[in-house]
């Protein structure tokens, strides 16, 4: 449950609410709307009864919260969708299907270490990582970039005994918001 507390203390520039989606199943309560909406969240889906497995797979795919109280059953495949969307970013660093992060689908580079660098959308940042890795003589294997209007999201992949030193310099462009090796 979100109390209003909750939604206090959520950082306002994180994302924006316009684009976050709740799905709300089962006639959840009505103060949980009412706190949503007090909290600028308007892209919210109420629907009073339950969902068949295929309905709910399809329409979980949008969404970044789902509210489900008892009736609605929870299957394997369900989970297994759920739980795949975010291995998919735990694991490697993808973010496809997302709505409030830079997309990117990203194929696998066995034998490499991956770098994640998320930093404020601006000119010049991704000619200031290039740099760091031409100073320090580090090739890049693999690199993706992916921005909106607010945040750009760089993967690098590169050779295992190099990411140390990449990762410190990585913390030090400007706009970092964060950086780190995935694996």
């Amino acid at each position: 449950m979100i109390l209003s507390e909750t939604t206090q203390t959520m950082n306002p520039t994180s994302f924006e609410k316009r684009k976050i989606e709740f799905l709300l199943l089962e006639a959840v309560h009505k103060s949980l709307i009412d706190t949503l909406n007090k909290a600028g969240y308007q892209n919210i889906e109420y629907l009073k009864g339950s969902l068949e497995e295929e309905e709910l797979l399809q329409r979980i795919s949008d969404v970044q919260f789902l509210g489900i109280r008892s009736r609605t059953q929870l299957t394997e495949k369900v989970f297994q969708a759920v739980s795949e969307k975010l291995a998919k970013y735990s694991d490697n660093g993808s973010s496809f299907a997302s709505v409030n992060f830079p997309e990117v689908a990203l194929p696998a580079h066995p034998g490499k270490h991956r770098l994640l660098h998320i930093h404020k959308n601006g000119p010049g940042v991704l000619t200031e990582i290039n740099r760091i890795f031409s100073e320090t003589g580090i090739n890049i294997s693999s690199q993706y970039l992916q921005t909106n209007e607010e945040v750009g999201y760089v993967v690098i992949d590169i050779d295992v005994q190099y990411s140390e030193i990449a990762l410190t310099r990585l913390n030090q462009v400007t706009g970092t918001i964060r950086s780190r090796v995935l694996f």
